[in-house]
């Protein structure tokens, strides 16, 4: 199991579309035996029905299928966001290329205030993440507002399972992707299921419409990245004690979660590093230690002396192009003397570059604010190249 894990983790960064559809349920099927996982996913005609981007045509087919299932009101929030974000339905059709079933990816933060207001389910889930976990610059959040098949609805079938496939996809390849919201009309059948896979209740954005109430359960990406996150199915692999519900998440044990640091802190704890990226020991105190960038690099697994080489050599890294760059490369220098090979004293730096004091400062400062801005962006799954 774990050598066929690691396979398909080490492969699935590198794969896209429907080979990478392929990888995903080859590696949803390790868990067939588990007892709390079997129940919740149709193996036997799974991939049948394939999913493809909504067209004109599909559009009052899954407007009358919500409207079957959930109700005028529904059907009228789905028409909502059939126009305003068309690219996130996708459709999982038969052999004739009918509708079998749908699922609407919604992009939180794409939408105007006024749009997230008119839905209670958009509405909810902004106000709980604005007073819980509010974005970081460049961060998204996803709400997968519709979801049904349609003959079987939220029931266990072939679409659905595609339809959670699909989902696993969009958590493992969203740049920058902070947060999720799951709605379940049924929360008594599909809770054991959400909390064995790591997604936990979030009752502040639970939502009614056309009188009838939705659960929700959701999960910070940030605090447990997609690696650990699958770490973290890995373990429980074996274990059928249902995990306990409630509003806390349930999967990685509180120290071993990536530490969420706002831009600010970020900023701070590159400065830090900087200082003192000559003195691995006290690189150890670092905080970007547990950021999802340095776990992504390193590894869930790694330990924390095993992080310092990874996070001096993403200090580097960053750093990098201002070496080839006529008009920056004097803030490589500056970096160069002031932090990876240092002077004894930045006074001794500027000597070394024959500049003045205040003119190195001002340089490595530029270097610094250079690195930070990078790694942040890494750090959010932008701009990095194994994003």
């Amino acid at each position: 199991h774990d050598r066929a894990r690691a396979y398909y983790v080490r492969r699935l960064p590198q794969t896209h579309g429907g080979e990478q559809q392929r990888l995903l349920f080859d590696y949803v099927f390790l868990h067939r035996d588990n007892p709390l996982f079997k129940p919740f996913i149709d193996w036997q005609e799974t991939g049948t029905s394939l999913p493809t981007p909504a067209g004109e045509a599909d559009w009052p087919v899954l407007a009358e299928m919500v409207e079957r299932h959930e109700g005028a009101e529904s059907a009228r929030l789905a028409r909502h966001w059939f126009a305003r974000q068309p690219q996130g339905v996708m459709v999982f059709r038969g052999t004739h290329h009918e509708p079998l079933g749908f699922l609407l990816v919604l992009r939180l933060e794409e939408a105007g205030e006024e749009e997230r207001a008119a839905d209670p389910a958009t509405r909810a889930a902004w106000e709980w993440l604005a007073r819980h976990a509010p974005l970081r610059r460049g961060e998204r959040a996803t709400h997968f507002r519709f979801w049904m098949a349609r003959d079987a609805y939220q029931a266990v079938s072939a679409t659905q399972s595609m339809a959670f496939l699909k989902v696993t996809q969009h958590y493992l390849t969203t740049p920058g992707l902070a947060f999720t919201f799951f709605p379940l009309a049924d929360e008594a059948f599909w809770s054991p299921f959400f909390l064995h896979v790591d997604l936990f209740r979030v009752p502040g954005a639970d939502f009614a419409v056309g009188g009838r109430r939705y659960a929700v359960f959701g999960h910070d990406w940030r605090a447990v990245p997609p690696m650990l996150w699958l770490d973290v199915l890995a373990r429980r692999e074996l274990d059928t004690t249902p995990p306990e519900g409630g509003a806390a998440p349930a999967g990685a044990p509180a120290g071993e979660r990536a530490a969420v640091l706002g831009e600010a802190e970020f900023a701070a704890a590159v400065q830090e590093a900087l200082k003192c990226f000559a003195r691995p020991r006290e690189l150890r105190r670092s905080p970007l230690l547990r950021t999802r960038l340095v776990l992504r690099e390193a590894g869930v697994e790694a330990a924390e002396a095993e992080r310092v080489p990874v996070l001096q050599a993403l200090l580097r890294r960053a750093a990098e192009p201002l070496r080839a760059s006529p008009r920056q490369r004097r803030w490589w220098d500056a970096l160069h003397h002031g932090c990876f090979e240092p002077a004894a004293s930045q006074e001794r730096a500027a000597q070394r570059l024959y500049v003045s004091f205040s003119t190195f400062r001002r340089h490595l400062k530029a270097g610094v604010d250079h690195v930070a801005e990078t790694l942040w962006q890494w750090e959010l799954g932008a701009g990095d190249e194994k994003s």
